[in-house]
């Protein structure tokens, strides 16, 4: 017997995380080409395996400053690593890979999801576009500038800031050159 097909996730549809999660995003981008934002606080769960249309960055925020982190498995291309999510930890999973998670806690998490047409439209002066490709990563390193992106856009949804046009393309632009 063959397993029934990872469901699928698409940032691009409104509520796109509704059926995977116990509680709706409490903070979510909409209109942003190429680019989607969501922050999550979420009671202990387990998603069921899925795969995303776009890339997607998971960023680690423990709850409090005592919360150093919080332990979960994360399913990822067939393999299982335990992780200690800390904060500014981050897990890439790329677009079609099947993919699940569970969390042992309450937890807070940030995901950015990117197109991976903005990749290939960003790289294709360095490389070949065909040739891009995001490598899965587990949540066990740092990397403070995505965390940085994702604390700024998550400010900008939360206010509404004044230059959310022009401060969300360039950060867009920014994640998408780092990532390459």
């Amino acid at each position: 017997l063959s397993a029934p097909p990872a469901q699928t996730l698409d940032y691009r549809q409104a509520n796109a995380t509704d059926p995977f999660v116990p509680n709706p995003a409490v903070l979510a981008s909409s209109g942003w080409d190429s680019l989607h934002v969501e922050l999550h606080h979420q009671p202990q769960f387990e998603v069921a395996e899925h795969q995303h249309t776009m890339h997607v960055i998971a960023c680690g925020l423990p709850n409090t400053p005592e919360d150093r982190f919080a332990i979960g498995d994360r399913w990822l291309a067939g393999k299982r690593e335990t992780e200690r999510r800390q904060l500014g930890d981050i897990a890439i999973i790329p677009a079609g890979i099947a993919h699940r998670c569970n969390w042992n806690t309450t937890v807070q998490f940030g995901i950015l999801a990117i197109e991976h047409s903005l990749l290939q439209h960003i790289g294709q002066d360095w490389i070949n576009p065909d040739k891009i490709e995001l490598r899965p990563q587990f949540m066990s390193e740092r990397d403070d500038l995505i965390q940085s992106i994702f604390a700024t856009l998550r400010a900008e949804l939360a206010t509404g800031g004044i230059g959310s046009n022009l401060l969300v393309d360039s950060l867009r632009t920014t994640l998408a050159v780092h990532l390459l």
